[in-house]
């Protein structure tokens, strides 16, 4: 009864948005109702004082889909690496102990919990790789936030539309095994490190700016 109601519901919708071609294909695919693709914005403030620290940045909710507890496979298996976690609880998981259990034997696992978003901008900042585990994402504004700050995403599974591999502004590994080639290749390549963050500060000002959102319109 609810998805029959929910269709009803968007059959009499004047109109819908997508924050992605392959939403907009695939609502028309499964409503037969065209939407408007209308690109996410820039959140975080502008700053070109950009000074990097060594670690490797993982931002997200505690949910299953997101897939948090990747992050203790991966900090075992690069012990040189320094990690750090953001991590808000959900109702359907209110315990981190998945992770916190954990943080005795990974000394290169940081947990900072949940952090409020006035505080966010300055780990994206610093951050030098962004990495993604999520198994399903629309157009994660984590991405976003840390291409803002040139700052590469390492994705496990998400590349919405393909920007990410086609405009080089990070990876997409499509399993645990090369997320962690690819996470050591990178950190230990600052000249590639450099070269697909400033594909990613220009990709994000290019096509996610308010200006560039208005003009697109």
């Amino acid at each position: 009864r609810g998805w029959w109601l929910y269709r009803g519901g968007i059959s009499l919708t004047s109109a819908v948005a997508a924050q992605t071609e392959s939403q907009r294909k695939g609502f028309f695919e499964v409503f037969g109702k065209e939407s408007a693709v209308i690109p996410n914005v820039l959140t975080l403030e502008d700053d070109s004082s950009i000074d990097k620290e060594d670690y490797v940045l993982w931002v997200g909710n505690s949910t299953a889909d997101k897939q948090p507890h990747l992050m203790v496979d991966l900090a075992r298996a690069l012990p040189d690496v320094r990690f750090r976690m953001i991590m808000a609880t959900s109702p359907s998981r209110p315990d981190t102990s998945f992770i916190t259990d954990h943080l005795n034997e990974l000394p290169n696992l940081e947990f900072a919990g949940e952090v409020p978003f006035s505080e966010i901008a300055r780990h994206y900042k610093k951050a030098r790789l962004f990495v993604s585990t999520s198994l399903c994402e629309g157009f994660p504004n984590t991405f976003l936030q840390s291409w803002q700050y040139r700052t590469p995403v390492v994705s496990l599974n998400i590349d919405p539309d393909g920007v990410l591999v086609r405009h080089h502004l990070g990876r997409l590994c499509g399993n645990l095994d090369t997320m962690i080639r690819d996470v050591a290749e990178l950190v230990s390549d600052d000249d590639l490190l450099k070269q697909l963050g400033d594909n990613a500060y220009r990709y994000a000002y290019e096509h996610h700016s308010i200006e560039a959102s208005r003009m697109a319109w």
